[in-house]
């Protein structure tokens, strides 16, 4: 893996997470949130 993709993986991660609608109970706000601060493991 190359460095360019080690360092678009989490924005391309949060923005795909964005995209999807926020779980039910969930504001969107906080599921922006979640998608910023989304980590893999």
């Amino acid at each position: 893996m190359n460095s360019f993709t080690k360092a678009a993986a989490p924005i391309m991660r949060a923005v795909l997470l964005t995209l999807l609608p926020a779980p039910e109970g969930l504001p969107q706000h906080a599921w922006y949130y979640t998608a910023i601060f989304a980590r893999s493991s």
